[in-house]
């Protein structure tokens, strides 16, 4: 079984984004990293880091709400240019 994703990295002149989904003992982790003269625009720093769990015991509740397979799911409909949604 596949414990992580990559939903979005991308670099250009604005600077790098990355989004990653993954699987753990706690439950979903859902990690972003943004860095850059873009990152710095919008938000005063030129690096923003944030986290979101879902905790394991909610993770049977988000499966049945997503209607399949939590990464395979995520990957499907929130990587690439959808990436944005997720934040």
């Amino acid at each position: 079984m596949k414990r992580k994703v990559i939903l979005r990295r991308t670099q250009d002149k604005g600077g790098s984004r990355s989004l990653v989904a993954r699987l753990t003992d706690m439950g979903l982790v859902i990690e972003g990293h943004d860095l850059g003269p873009g990152v710095e625009e919008a938000f005063g720093a030129y690096e923003y880091e944030w986290t979101r769990t879902v905790a394991i015991e909610h993770l049977p509740t988000l499966e049945a709400f997503l209607g399949g397979p939590i990464l395979k799911v995520l990957k499907a409909r929130y990587s690439g240019e959808n990436a944005r949604d997720v934040d």
